[in-house]
C-alpha cells in the first residue's frame, strides 16, 4: 500500500567556513580502499550555511559536500583535483557534490579543475542555482563512463537552473532513478 509520510531533520543555520585551503596528501596512489573516500568539505543538515573562498586540492570521493542541505551556498571556491596519482573512478574526484533532499542551494563564482565531476546531483536535487562557475580538464581513469563536468545523476531533479558556466560537457540521466 502507499503510506505517504515525512522526515523530520535536526539542522544546524547559519554556519559557515571561508578563507582557507585544504590539501588531502595521504592515499596518493589509485587503490580505492577505507581512507579513499570522504569530503575535504562536508555540510550535513545545514540550512542557510557557506562555504566560501576554500580551495581544495586533491580529494577522496569529493571536495564539497552538500548533504541534506537547504539555502546554502557555496562560492568563489576551487576544487582541484589535477593530480591524477588519485583515484578519478566511481564514486570519487567529485568537485561540488549535492547528494539526498537538497533545495536552494547555490553553487556560483566557482572554478573546478581535472575533477572527474565538477558538479554532480545525486538523490532529489531541486531549486538549485548553478551559476558562473569555470570547469575544465576533466579527468577519469577508466573509459566506461562519458566524463561530464557538470550532470544530474538523479532521478527527479526539479527546477534547477544552469546559468553562465564555463563546461566542456553537461549530462542528465536518471541513472539513480
Amino acid at each position: 500500500t502507499n503510506s505517504p509520510g515525512y522526515k523530520i531533520y535536526a539542522m544546524m543555520s547559519r554556519a559557515g567556513v571561508e578563507d582557507f585551503t585544504i590539501r588531502r596528501t595521504e592515499n596518493d596512489n589509485k587503490s580505492v580502499g577505507s581512507d579513499a573516500g570522504g569530503a575535504n568539505v562536508y555540510l550535513s543538515h545545514c540550512d542557510s550555511c557557506w562555504i566560501k573562498n576554500v580551495t581544495s586540492v586533491n580529494t577522496g570521493r569529493s571536495h564539497f559536500f552538500l548533504e541534506i542541505a537547504s539555502r546554502s551556498e557555496v562560492r568563489q571556491s576551487i576544487a582541484d583535483s589535477t593530480n591524477n596519482r588519485y583515484y578519478h573512478g566511481s564514486d570519487h574526484a567529485y568537485g561540488y557534490y549535492m547528494n539526498d533532499y537538497n533545495t536552494d542551494n547555490l553553487v556560483i563564482d566557482n572554478i573546478a579543475r581535472g575533477n572527474r565531476h565538477s558538479v554532480i546531483f545525486q538523490g532529489g536535487v531541486s531549486g538549485a542555482v548553478i551559476a558562473y562557475n569555470y570547469t575544465y580538464g576533466g579527468y577519469q581513469d577508466t573509459a566506461e563512463f562519458v566524463n561530464e563536468d557538470i550532470g544530474t545523476h538523479t532521478a527527479f531533479p526539479f527546477a534547477n537552473l544552469f546559468e553562465g558556466n564555463y563546461t566542456g560537457t553537461m549530462h542528465h540521466d536518471n541513472t539513480l532513478g
